[in-house]
This record gives C-alpha cells, sequence and structure tokens, in this order.
C-alpha cells in the first residue's frame, strides 16, 4: 500500500512539473533533432545564450515574468488553467528568439513542427512594460474586423474564423488544453519584414506552449466563453477602445506597388504615408 502511494506521489510531480506524460521528452527530442537537420547539426549557435541581453539579464527576466503573467491572466478571463513555465521550454523559446534576432528572420516553420509558437517584435522604446503588453495585444485580434470572434460557434464555425486579423495566435493562449509555456527574449538591431530591412532596436519575445493547441475537431472544447465581468475590472475594454481611437486617428495612402517596392529597396524600411484627420 506505501509503494503505491509513493508511485501515485512521483506521478502527481511529474505531472505537476511537465503537465504531461512522458511524451513531452519525447517531442522536445523530436524539436531538437528537426534543429539539428535543418541546420546540417550546426545549431548550438543559438542554444544556451540570451541574444544582445546578455549585458541586461534583469531586463530579460522582467520581461518573461510579465509575458506568463500577461497570458495567464487572459486564460483566467476563459477560466481555463494557468500554463506552467518549464526550463526545457524555455530553451526551446530562447533558442527561436536567438535564431530571429541573429538572422531577422520570423520564418521558422521548416523546422517547427512541435510546438505552438507565438512570435512578437516590439520596438524597445515603445514601452517599458512590453512583456504586459504583447499578450493583450495578440488577444485583441478577436475582436479587430467587422466582426468579433464568436467564443459560442461550432467548431466548423471557429475554423473558419481562426486565421481573420491574425486570430490563430490568439487561440493559441487561451487552448484549455494547453499546459505548459517557455519564454525566450531577445535584442537585435535588424528584422526582416515582407522581405525588407528595418533598423532599430527591437525586443523578439517566442512563447512555446506544449501541447500545440489547434486540434482539429477539439476547438468547441477548447475554447471556452470570456467573463466579460474580469475583463472589465482588468481594464481590457478600455485598452481596446484607445486602440481603436488611435487607428482612427490617421488615414493610409495606398502607393502604387512598383513605387512602393522602389522606396523599400531605397530606404530598406517599410514605408507608409500618414495624414491626420485634421
Amino acid at each position: 500500500m506505501i509503494q503505491i502511494i509513493k508511485i501515485v506521489t512521483l506521478l502527481s510531480i511529474f505531472n505537476t512539473c511537465y503537465g504531461t506524460s512522458s511524451n513531452l521528452m519525447t517531442d522536445l527530442s523530436m524539436e531538437w533533432d528537426e534543429w539539428s537537420n535543418h541546420f546540417k547539426g550546426d545549431y548550438i549557435q543559438y542554444v544556451g545564450h540570451y541574444e544582445g541581453m546578455t549585458d541586461d539579464i534583469d531586463t530579460h527576466s522582467k520581461i518573461k515574468s510579465q509575458y506568463l503573467s500577461g497570458i495567464n491572466n487572459v486564460r483566467n478571463w476563459h477560466n481555463v488553467e494557468p500554463l506552467i513555465q518549464i526550463i526545457e521550454l524555455d530553451n526551446i523559446a530562447q533558442s527561436y528568439a536567438n535564431y530571429i534576432a541573429r538572422t531577422g528572420s520570423f520564418e521558422v516553420s521548416n523546422f517547427n513542427k512541435v510546438f505552438g509558437l507565438l512570435k512578437s517584435c516590439r520596438d524597445v522604446d515603445e514601452n517599458e512594460d512590453v512583456g504586459k503588453r504583447v499578450p493583450i495585444e495578440l488577444y485583441s485580434n478577436f475582436d479587430k474586423g467587422d466582426k468579433p470572434f464568436d467564443f459560442e460557434a461550432n467548431d466548423e464555425e471557429m475554423f473558419k474564423n481562426e486565421n481573420v486579423e491574425g486570430r490563430d495566435k490568439s487561440i493559441r493562449m487561451i487552448w484549455k488544453s494547453a499546459i505548459n509555456i517557455g519564454i525566450g527574449v531577445a535584442k537585435t538591431n535588424e528584422i526582416i519584414y515582407k522581405k525588407n530591412k528595418q533598423h532599430g532596436t527591437f525586443y523578439i519575445i517566442v512563447a512555446a506552449i506544449y501541447p500545440r493547441p489547434r486540434t482539429l475537431g477539439k476547438y468547441k472544447e477548447n475554447i471556452t466563453p470570456r467573463n466579460l465581468e474580469l475583463m472589465i475590472h482588468d481594464g481590457y475594454f478600455q485598452f481596446l477602445q484607445k486602440e481603436k481611437e488611435r487607428d482612427k486617428s490617421f488615414i493610409r495612402y495606398k502607393m502604387d506597388p512598383w513605387l512602393r517596392n522602389l522606396m523599400e529597396r531605397v530606404l530598406e524600411k517599410d514605408v507608409s504615408i500618414e495624414k491626420k484627420d485634421n
């Protein structure tokens, strides 16, 4: 009897730490194999350090802490369990952040087949609490566009609307059966956006979520209705209103494609012309 209790206790500890069975370890091995195959064994250059932030560990830790708190607060709006951060996924997420920071490229689909990733880039000077702000910005995709996401819809309707306004990222955040998360943060002076280089100082934030969200036929049971009272209390709709007012404060003019491409090649940045309403 005592032996059985010990076994149950050990299993409980394992599930508390990892949130899954030993499949997590298998998937981690598969993930690193993908990296090894893609980089022909030369992937260690992206592992085990904080690209651009070695001398700023306090900021690195602060952003990670804010991000975890922010994403779990969002999950609380949907009455789902908080994600548990684990070092193994931190290492994965940090390696992705390092890769993006060093290469400038956000294209990682060729060697990411295992985990659900959330990739974000924010200007360093934009906001001190960038780790707190990013999860709310990602979540707000649910409320963009002509029609907000319908949390009471059936599986088929949810599936059709997941890629509208980048809502696939929002879905990864609140997916009920997701249990673990890893977070990586890096800093860079150059990124590639729409095949054009952009210069500045940017934070790269990557979250790796496990098990990977978005399972066909499981949308209804994993995307739960939201608690509007909690969201009002946390100021989400005030944030949303401010964002909408900001978006309405200017008019964007479209250039002919050939002119935009010419200017982007000259300036090496994404060009837009903005004019105040007044």
